[in-house]
């Protein structure tokens, strides 16, 4: 990895990161170790503006790239060993565009993500499958600092059922593809700091 920041002025700082590392498992949910044999690597890049204040607020974009080789399962519900089943080769790219702004009185954060993954070995149904997801959190801080509503709200939209690749799962060599739903919610609530290793929430969810 690379990384450093450049100084401003006023306390105004940006910092950069750009890296290269073990890339996506043959299923989303799988472990990636350290010593992963698979030659796929992923490439990612993180920019973010540093402002000083009550705490530092910051307002970045990373983003990442890199080649998902598993197997193609057509339909939800197909079950197939890894060395019957055809295989799948895509290119992922994504984006990330992030804030989180913090004043004594309230806080904002707020992130978009959007993936593309594209067929390489023609052998799909489409050439490219998105992904895009969003959340925003706004908090209020009252009695110094000590108690915080919060309102959020969380969404995932994904290709028909999760896509060929974000709804595989993996039993050793046995593949298996599952529904995975989109996702929508918002969430209430207000938490209370004790002390500044402890808070107590309780919150309200609907999805």
């Amino acid at each position: 990895a690379v990384y450093g920041e450049f100084f401003l002025g006023d306390s105004h700082r940006l910092n950069y990161i750009v890296s290269a590392g073990n890339g996506r498992a043959t299923t989303p949910d799988a472990a990636v170790y350290a010593r992963d044999p698979s030659p796929n690597k992923e490439f990612t890049a993180l920019i973010e503006l540093l402002l000083p204040g009550y705490k530092t607020s910051r307002i970045g974009l990373s983003g990442w790239t890199g080649t998902i080789e598993t197997v193609k399962l057509d339909a939800m519900g197909d079950v197939s060993l890894a060395a019957l089943a055809e295989p799948m080769e895509m290119r992922e790219t994504g984006l990330d565009a992030f804030i989180v702004w913090n004043t004594r009185l309230f806080s904002l954060n707020g992130e978009i993500v959007y993936s593309r993954r594209k067929d390489l070995l023609g052998n799909l149904f489409r050439e490219t499958y998105t992904m895009t997801g969003g959340m925003v959190e706004a908090a209020v801080h009252l009695m110094d600092g000590k108690i915080h509503p919060y309102l959020r709200y969380d969404q995932t939209s994904l290709p028909g059922g999760g896509g060929p690749y974000l709804s595989l799962r993996g039993d050793g060599d046995e593949f298996r593809r599952v529904f995975v739903p989109e996702f929508q919610a918002m969430i209430g609530g207000v938490a209370y700091d004790l002390d500044l290793h402890v808070r107590l929430k309780i919150e309200y969810a609907r999805h």
